[in-house]
């Protein structure tokens, strides 16, 4: 029953941030979500409550299906690294701290566009790139600062878990198993980053 419920949960959550990244940013990547919405159907399975769950696929299993270049695979790891030590260098973050972060995510969405079943996770940190890109950190408060700086380490840390387990160690044993995570986090970063007048809006409507 608090399995049940936990994905009841997550597949509530999962329709929030969808929304939430439709609303603003619509107009700019029209095509890349109607491609994202109308991509064929996976095969599903269904619990007790009658939610329909995403058929697992394992790491191992995975890999024995596309052809991947792992030499840009390896570039990420440098690259985690230079953007943690960046951002652990200071005190206080500060914007090249967020240039580094913005070079990861997009190399991280090269990656990702280049593996269909991974579209939509690539496109949110799309999003995010020029969100850091666009952002002047010398105009935020230091509690805000203090929460970037949290939700950047947190968004690391997992994609750096799920390049592990998937591509290095082979262990996963669902591909899939951190994308609402990564999309929740993403989702805060995002809100963290906005405009005052523009996030309190949004957090009235995304709470």
């Amino acid at each position: 029953m608090i399995q049940e419920i936990c994905i009841l949960m997550d597949y509530n959550f999962e329709g929030v941030i969808k929304e939430y990244v439709e609303l603003y940013y619509n107009d700019k990547y029209k095509d890349e979500e109607y491609i994202i919405k109308n991509k064929p159907e996976t095969k599903t399975l269904k619990n007790s409550l009658g939610l329909e769950e995403q058929k697992h696929t394992s790491a191992s299993i995975y890999l024995q299906e596309i052809e991947l270049d792992m030499e840009m695979i390896d570039e990420l790891d440098e690259l985690e690294s230079d953007t943690l030590n960046a951002i652990d260098l200071d005190e206080t973050i500060h914007q090249n701290s967020l240039l580094e972060a913005s070079r990861l995510f997009e190399q991280y969405a090269k990656v990702l566009n280049s593996m269909y079943e991974f579209e939509e996770l690539a496109y949110t940190l799309t999003i995010l790139t020029e969100l850091l890109i666009s952002t002047d950190i010398q105009s935020l408060q230091e509690d805000t600062k203090y929460m970037i700086s949290i939700y950047l380490k947190a968004i690391i840390s997992d994609l750096q878990s799920w390049r592990m387990s998937i591509f290095i160690t082979n262990e996963a044993e669902d591909i899939h198993y951190l994308d609402k995570t990564l999309l929740s986090s993403i989702a805060q970063l995002q809100i963290t980053l906005m405009p005052q007048d523009e996030k309190q809006i949004e957090e009235v409507e995304f709470f």
